[in-house]
This record gives C-alpha cells, sequence and structure tokens, in this order.
C-alpha cells in the first residue's frame, strides 16, 4: 500500500467519463472514496465535455493537485484519439480541462484506470503480470507487466474486442467484420438470450437479470452465458497464447453474474487451450472494485505522477 503521507494523496480526484454518466470523486492513497458526484455526460463535442467534467471535480474540490481522467476510448498523451462512446475524434481533452481546473490532468484508458486500481487495491495486488478483460456493453482490456501499465507505442494496445474471431462475421462498430466485441459483449449476451428464449416458447421477452435467471437454472439464461464464454474462451485463448499473463481479472457489468459468468469463460478458455495443446493457463479472478474502479484507478494514476514530479523537484541538481 502506498504511504499517505503527502497532502496531494487525499486530494487526488479521479473521473470515470462513460457514455452516459461521469463518475468523479476525492480518492485517498489507500483506495478509499472520499467524496463522489454523478453527472451526465454530454456527446460529440469536447467543449461541453471539458464543462462537465470540470463542473463535477469543481463540487468535490477548488484546488485539486491531480486529476485522473478515464475514458473509453483510444488515448495518447494528452489527446483522446478515437472514442465511439463520445463520439470524439482526436480530442485535445487535457488542453481543455486544464484550461478549467486549477491542477495537472492526466489522461488514461478506461481498462487501464480500472486494472491500475485491481493491481493497487484489488484482487491482482501479488501479481506481476496481469491482464484485465472487461466485458460490459462493449469489450476492453489492459496489461500491466511488473507494475507497468503497457499501453502500445501509440497507446491502442490491448484493444482486445477488435480482435477478429469470425472472419466475414457481423459489422462492428470500429468499421470491421467478426470482432470479438460483436460475440462476447453484453449486447451479444442479450441478443443470445432472446434468441434462445424465443426457440424455447416462441415468447419475445427476456428476464431482466440474466444473472438471477440462469442461477434460478432458466435455459435460455445458461445457453446465453454459455455461447458468451466459448466466445470469450477462444478471445482470451489467443491473449494468453500472445502475451501469457499470470492472471486475468474479469471486469465490468457482465462480469458482475458472478459465478454463471466467470465458469462459462473458464470452461471454454481451458477448452481451448487444450485444442491448442497448451497445457497451462492465467488465473482466473473477478474485479473487486466494482463501478468505482474507473475513478479509483484514474486518481491513483494522478497521484503517482505528482508524486514522481514532487520528488524529480526536490532532487538536487548535479
Amino acid at each position: 500500500m502506498p504511504e499517505a503521507t503527502a497532502s496531494f494523496d487525499h486530494q487526488a480526484v479521479g473521473v470515470d467519463v462513460g457514455g452516459t454518466k461521469i463518475l468523479a470523486g476525492i480518492v485517498d492513497a489507500y483506495g478509499a472514496v472520499q467524496r463522489q458526484v454523478r453527472v451526465a455526460t454530454p456527446v460529440g463535442s469536447v467543449t461541453a465535455l471539458a464543462d462537465a467534467v470540470a463542473g463535477a471535480v469543481s463540487q468535490l474540490t477548488d484546488r485539486p493537485s491531480a486529476v485522473g481522467v478515464a475514458v473509453a476510448g483510444r488515448v495518447s498523451g494528452r489527446v483522446m484519439t478515437q472514442s465511439a462512446n463520445l463520439n470524439l475524434v482526436d480530442a485535445h481533452l487535457v488542453d481543455a480541462l486544464e484550461a478549467r481546473i486549477a491542477g495537472e490532468c492526466i489522461l488514461l484508458n478506461d481498462a487501464d484506470a480500472a486494472l491500475v486500481a485491481e493491481h493497487a487495491f484489488g484482487n491482482a495486488t501479488t501479481a506481476d503480470d496481469v491482464f484485465m478483460l472487461t466485458v460490459g456493453t462493449g469489450i476492453g482490456g489492459s496489461h500491466i507487466v511488473a507494475g507497468r501499465l503497457m499501453t502500445g507505442a501509440h497507446g491502442g494496445a490491448n484493444e482486445v474486442g477488435h480482435m477478429t474471431v469470425k472472419p466475414g462475421g457481423r459489422q462492428c462498430g470500429c468499421g470491421g467484420l467478426g470482432c470479438l466485441d460483436q460475440y462476447g459483449s453484453g449486447r451479444a449476451l442479450a441478443r443470445y438470450a432472446r434468441s434462445f428464449r424465443r426457440r424455447e416458447d416462441g415468447s419475445e421477452p427476456i428476464a431482466h437479470d440474466l444473472a438471477h435467471a440462469a442461477a434460478s437454472g432458466e435455459p435460455y439464461a445458461l445457453a446465453a452465458f454459455d455461447k458468451l464464454g466459448r466466445w470469450l474462451g477462444l478471445g482470451l485463448a489467443d491473449v494468453v497464447a500472445l502475451l501469457d499473463p499470470e492472471v486475468v481479472v474479469l471486469a465490468g457489468g457482465v462480469a458482475t453474474a458472478g459465478d454463471v459468468f466467470e465458469s462459462a469463460v473458464r470452461r471454454h478458455l481451458n477448452a481451448e487451450l487444450s485444442v491448442r495443446g497448451v497445457h497451462y493457463g492465467p488465473e482466473l479472478v473477478r474485479a473487486r472494485l466494482g463501478n468505482e474502479a474507473g475513478m479509483v484507478g484514474a486518481a491513483e494514476v494522478a497521484r503517482e505522477h505528482v508524486r514522481n514530479m514532487t520528488v524529480a523537484q526536490r532532487e538536487p541538481v548535479a
């Protein structure tokens, strides 16, 4: 655990910008959220987005020492290069924020932020090589090796949702065909459940809580989770082949379904690895921090940035 010795440890602000809501909070050096606010997310305008984020931060503190902002999209330094959920391309969000906030802002991908949180405070604190698979409306990924985020040369690493798992398959929002996002996401799970429910009794409506339906033994829900697990197992087998992580953290809204989701992914991952002649695999764990992970991880990255700057300023010049 980091030491809470400096004042900025208690004033780091984390912001998680989602497609519909912005969650901002003051996070202490132990990963505990001291206070948080929620506002609606404006879409399609970097000015409106910066106004909304700055407004949320101002409700928490007027002088944050560090602000970390996690976004669902590709990030390169101070620029959000692409975000389908926010309908923005090459958005200079940090510049816009620092014109509104009295403190330095750090921008990062939301899956990266969530993995930082789990690695620092959650269920992956003891592992050196960790991959996170986030499964919600879409699919994301993040990778930490020896405490360092592996973001790639251009900030676009770990976009596992856009690996091709079915050549010539369903059209994806990215423009590609057959992406994992189209077969292993929450949207795909709902599609499977509707399809299996119609096959059973001809009815269209499904239970709002598919996890509860599966836990109750509803065949259509169990079949939907099994099909989802098959595609995610296939995708994760490719991740294992490429990265060989020690631990895979399952996160996101679909992962909160619990055992029915985890067991389906584990079963199909093991089967796929066996077919490929691979007799080892990662430990699968569920994320612990839930919906606060992006906010907590963003604050931790910002805090670490300020801490490193503070140490550098104190070092004597030779």
